[in-house]
């Protein structure tokens, strides 16, 4: 529901309730009007990622005018003993995927020894990407939940890896920018082959001027 093109020029306000969103699925990576954080959902469970990890149960009226929601059935699992970083996961997670031309939605679980996470700062309607407040949690057992998506599908969402942290006690979350463990960690995989989307009628996207994003727009939004 929107497009991460409309999200990244500006676009921060959607007519898409969580309520109709967990209709949806029960899986999955958001946020909602006004970039006031992001989502983590999992196992039909739905959490607002605040400032500094702070976690918040969504209530189903917040609006949201970016989201991605699936109901999960992982077909693949497997475990990955351990990881020095973020790009040590990701050649663990490619080794999985059996068709690398298709998405996939990911789950993994376990206890992280590092996580290197940030949140996101609310935006006025035209506002781009800004700044974004880096912490880091130590020995947290959780969830990462999100995608791999592929690059040719950058209008409508995040290229490559995008995943979402979520603590077992709920709470500390935040969006994944590194991490590491040792000890084993269980990783299911569901494919993805069918995406619908809806496009806002908000305010926002009928005023919005949204060009197409760049691999290099996107990767200057990341570093923000």
């Amino acid at each position: 529901m929107g497009t991460f093109a409309a999200a990244l020029s500006g676009a921060v306000n959607g007519d898409v309730s969580y309520r109709q969103v967990m209709q949806k699925g029960d899986f999955g990576l958001g946020t909602f009007n006004g970039i006031t954080g992001e989502l983590v959902a999992y196992d039909g469970r739905f959490y607002q990622i605040s400032e500094q990890g702070k976690t918040v149960k969504v209530d189903p009226g917040w609006l949201t005018p970016y989201v991605q929601v699936i109901f999960f059935h992982p077909q693949i699992e497997k475990m990955i003993i351990s990881a020095t970083d973020y790009d040590s996961l990701k050649k663990e997670l490619s080794m999985l995927l059996f068709n690398k031309s298709i998405p996939y939605a990911i789950h993994i679980s376990g206890t992280f020894d590092r996580l290197k996470m940030r949140g996101r700062c609310p935006r006025k309607s035209g506002m781009k990407a800004q700044q974004e407040p880096v912490y880091v949690r130590e020995a947290l057992e959780g969830d990462l939940v999100g995608y791999y998506f592929l690059e040719h599908l950058l209008s409508l969402t995040t290229p490559g890896y995008h995943l979402h942290f979520l603590s077992a006690d709920k709470e500390n979350s935040g969006h994944l920018m590194d991490l590491s463990f040792t000890s084993p960690v269980t990783v299911e995989l569901q494919s993805i082959q069918d995406i619908d989307f809806h496009i806002p009628n908000s305010e926002d996207y009928i005023s919005a001027n949204i060009p197409a994003p760049t691999l290099e727009t996107y990767q200057k939004s990341q570093s923000q």
